[in-house]
This record gives C-alpha cells, sequence and structure tokens, in this order.
C-alpha cells in the first residue's frame, strides 16, 4: 500500500497583491515514512520528543482492508 501526501504552498506577491497556489503530491511507502522519521529524529533531536510515529502492525491479517489502511493513515 502506498500513502498519498498532498502538500500546497501559496505564494504572495508584494507588489500587485498578486498570489499564485502550487499544489503536488507523493505517492510513498509505510517505510519510506519511518525512515523519513527516523531520519528527522537524528538530525532534529530533542525537537522530535514527543512525536510518536504509527506502529507498522506486522501481526495484521488483512492489511489492505480500507478500515485498516484509513487508521494507518
Amino acid at each position: 500500500i502506498e500513502y498519498e501526501v498532498t502538500c500546497q504552498m501559496r505564494v504572495v506577491g508584494n507588489k500587485v497583491q498578486s498570489e499564485v497556489g502550487y499544489q503536488w503530491s507523493v505517492w510513498k511507502r509505510y517505510s519510506e515514512f519511518l525512515e523519513l522519521h527516523n531520519s528527522l529524529k537524528l538530525s532534529l533531536g530533542w525537537q522530535m520528543n514527543g512525536i510518536e510515529f504509527p506502529p507498522s502492525y506486522w501481526m495484521v491479517f488483512n492489511k489492505l482492508a480500507p478500515e485498516f489502511t484509513e487508521k494507518r493513515r
């Protein structure tokens, strides 16, 4: 299963009060998010204290069930 992360960014111009919006998505697997989490913990140290990552649930039999994937997301 891959999970979609959608990011949005607004850029406000200072000359004509213009605003431009950007949006992009990436699809990643659970293991890739775990790798990112561990990397952030190493680089940010104490700032990551209290931020828990959801467990892998490796003993779950129906990992493709919509209820399970929604809970994990």
